[in-house]
């Protein structure tokens, strides 16, 4: 899953990989035994610098891990405002996620940053992801394939608090026959990015362009200048590291990723209204609008979960019964399962058979580690 097992320092470079989840892990726990303390924004934090991160191509789309603490709802939802460029200010973002809070089962996460779908598909007027897929489908062994967040005109003045973003660029890379991906951070937090967002929506991106290629994916490869995690997680991080040994797993099927670079942002704005619309009946045409199944498939797994939130119970097992079993609806059973058992203080008989489907679909995913 993750290439072969690398823990490398070379010059005061530290690669971090591993040939499945549970090496990754134990690589980067041996990478946390030392470092550097920086105090920054009134928290400490627990530094390692210039850090490359290594995941092979064979690599699942989400973390497996239990105790990551991961709500992969928020997730999904995160992941569609990004590709729906969708909200002009955080506040308009912030209203449509709330519903689907904690972002976290385990953090307290008082902030909400989306990140950069506005540089992404309209950077200065330009849809950089389109104009990289035109580039490569004219000449895949260029080097060129460069999508940057970085503008040196408008986030040089490193003296306002959120001038310069954490992410710089991605590079888009054909070798070998398939498609990697490198990307740069001048920063990233272990539990506040990477486990929480970072990985899916690099992973996303990269099998998207990689379809759009019609070619194999590769390697991604997150290359980070400073690699921190808050101090006052330690605790939190030592049991997220903390997995049982690697051992054959069941397969865990992933969806057809149909999403289209044409109709990606339609797509993506029209499942958040749906959600926006509290997922009114009169509004259910909107559903049928998106052109992908994916997202389709999205948006049904958030509904469930809007549904148990209003005590439907019923409905909520019915629409579940008819979403087909693949890796997000798994990891959205983990989701689903401390809704249900936060709900169930009257111990119902309902729920308990609700809670019955969904936790052996949520012990399937969070087997899945290897």
């Amino acid at each position: 899953m993750f290439g072969n097992l690398l823990n490398i320092i070379q010059d005061k470079m530290i690669i971090i990989s591993g040939k499945n989840e549970y090496e990754f892990y134990e690589n980067l726990k041996l990478n946390l035994n030392e470092g550097n303390i920086v105090c920054s924004n009134n928290h400490k934090y627990f530094c390692k610098y210039s850090v490359l991160l290594n995941f092979s191509g064979k690599r699942k789309l989400l973390f497996h891990n239990k105790n990551l603490g991961s709500n992969y709802l928020a997730m999904l939802l995160e992941f569609l405002m990004v590709i729906g460029n969708f909200g002009k200010e955080n506040i308009d973002r912030l209203k449509v996620i709330k519903n689907f809070y904690p972002r976290n089962y385990l953090l307290n996460l008082d902030s909400f940053e989306l990140r950069d779908g506005e540089r992404i598909f309209d950077w200065h007027g330009i849809n950089q992801l389109k104009t990289i897929v035109d580039i490569l489908k004219k000449e895949k062994q260029t080097s060129r394939g460069i999508l940057f967040f970085l503008d040196v005109k408008d986030t040089i003045n490193v003296e306002s608090e959120y001038s310069q973003p954490c992410q710089h660029w991605w590079q888009f890379l054909y070798k070998n026959n398939m498609l990697y991906m490198n990307a740069c951070f001048r920063s990233l937090s272990l539990e506040e990015g990477l486990f929480l967002i970072n990985y899916f929506e690099l992973n996303m991106f990269l099998r998207l362009v990689a379809k759009w290629l019609d070619v194999e994916c590769g390697d991604l490869n997150v290359f980070v200048g400073q690699l921190v995690t808050k101090t006052e997680n330690s605790n939190y991080m030592k049991e997220a590291l903390e997995c049982e040994s690697w051992k054959e797993k069941k397969d865990v099927r992933i969806s057809d990723l149909d999403i289209s670079i044409e109709y990606m942002q339609e797509d993506a704005n029209n499942a958040i209204k749906f959600v926006q619309l509290d997922f009114s009946y009169k509004y259910r045409y909107l559903r049928e609008r998106i052109r992908s199944k994916l997202i389709q498939e999205w948006v049904d797994l958030l509904h469930i979960a809007y549904l148990i939130n209003n005590y439907k119970y019923e409905e909520a097992m019915n629409l579940y019964n008819r979403v087909e079993k693949d890796e997000f609806k798994l990891a959205c059973a983990t989701s689903y399962l401390r809704l249900l058992e936060s709900n169930n203080k009257e111990n119902s008989l309902l729920i308990q058979e609700i809670l019955g489907v969904v936790k052996k679909d949520a012990e399937v995913f969070w087997e899945n580690i290897g």
